[in-house]
């Protein structure tokens, strides 16, 4: 299954692929033709029933890169 996001786009994989139990994400984009350097940066918010996060520490982001349970973590 592949899919591509714009900035600021959601997908939501509990609604998509309800039975999931393992995942892997690849980022990638394209250098503008000006060739500036740009800044990459992706955020993984882990919901709970009520659609809120739990606790700060299920925000797995570069300054947190596993969450508070170890399930998600960041490579990068």
């Amino acid at each position: 299954m592949s899919v591509q996001l714009i900035k600021g786009g959601r997908f939501n994989l509990s609604q998509e692929v309800p039975h999931l139990k393992r995942l892997a994400i690849g980022l990638g984009w394209q250098v503008n033709s000006i060739g500036k350097n740009c800044d990459i940066d992706a955020s993984a918010f882990m919901l709970g029933t009520d659609g809120r996060i739990p606790q700060e520490d299920y925000l797995v982001f570069y300054n947190n890169t596993k969450s508070l349970d170890g399930s998600v973590k960041q490579s990068g």
